[in-house]
């Protein structure tokens, strides 16, 4: 019964413990053989390769008939990493990323990515979010990323956000440009948190002519709220300044990032009246890839936790 019960554990161990994913070269053979790990000597290798109809079949390669191994994940690197140098996750997720055609490459250079994002947002921010650019899997992942990594950029660089999208006009007289910019300056300033300067430039006349053009995105009157010290910007209002951006730059956006003509886009007040405003997600680093929470950025045991007080 013992030897039963032992025997049990055993197997239980091999097939409920995830095995690393390896890419094997074989001497003489262009096309790599992609599998999991069961057993590694130093006369041979066996991998398991799961087949299309469902079935894993076990294959076992001497050392001499192998040119190369890939391990797409290195557990050992990832116990290494340490959120006191948040460089170093941004590092390994731009190797993964080069073995992309690994699912679990992929998949865990995003979550790196995102970690280092979330441990040095101000250094690392946007150069991580441009690596997950490289890595979405369709339209809307690229869009959320481009997006994030307008946030995270303190230049706010609106060339991230979609190529060949958004072209300023080429019929503005300078003043009206400049009222434009002031006005663009204003909303950035309010972004930013900088409620002085934002304060300052409403002041100017042009600013409050130029807002009353657009008050189907806001109101000058919204604008003096945001800019007051204590105000706080909430998930709303954050999207309707940043497709005020877009619009003084000469274009408005669709959510599917495809240029719309004005008369098939409703006002704001046309889809408040019609009750078609749905509520908005909060667009953070927290929750920008569903299933993987940044925050928890030490590797034990096989999984991700958060650091501990005392790490």
């Amino acid at each position: 019964m013992i030897r039963v019960f032992l025997l049990l554990s055993i197997v239980c161990s091999a097939v409920c413990s995830p095995a690393d994913a390896v890419i094997i070269y074989r001497r003489g053979n262009t096309e790599p053989i992609k599998g999991r790990l069961v057993e590694e000597t130093a006369d041979q290798i066996v991998i398991s390769v799961e087949r299309e109809d469902g079935f894993v079949r076990k294959y076992t390669f001497a050392r001499s008939e192998i040119e190369d191994i890939l391990k797409a994940v290195s557990k050992d690197r990832l116990e290494m990493l340490s959120p006191e140098k948040p460089a170093e996750y941004r590092d390994y997720a731009e190797e993964l990323s080069a073995k992309r055609e690994d699912p679990d490459a992929r998949d865990m250079a995003v979550r790196l990515y995102l970690i280092a994002a979330s441990l040095a947002p101000n250094e690392l921010g946007q150069s991580a979010m441009l690596g997950l650019i490289d890595l979405a899997e369709d339209d809307q992942q690229q869009r959320r990323y481009r997006a994030m990594a307008y946030l995270l950029d303190p230049d706010h660089d609106r060339a991230v956000l979609k190529e060949s999208t958004v072209a300023p006009s080429t019929t503005l007289d300078a003043a009206d440009f400049d009222a434009r910019m002031k006005l663009t300056k204003t909303l950035h300033a309010i972004r930013m948190g900088d409620r002085r300067k934002a304060a300052n430039l409403l002041r100017a006349t042009a600013v409050k002519e130029t807002i009353d053009r657009y008050r189907d995105f806001l109101s000058y009157e919204d604008l003096e709220e945001a800019a007051k010290p204590a105000s706080r910007l909430t998930p709303g209002m954050l999207r309707r300044i940043l497709m005020l951006e877009l619009a003084l730059e000469g274009a408005s956006l669709t959510d599917d990032g495809v240029d719309e003509p004005a008369a098939a886009r409703l006002t704001w007040g046309q889809v408040i009246a019609t009750g078609q405003l749905d509520p908005l997600p909060t667009l953070s680093l927290e929750t920008l890839v569903p299933g993987i929470d940044p925050r928890k950025s030490v590797f034990r045991d096989g999984k991700w936790e958060a650091p501990m007080d005392d790490d």
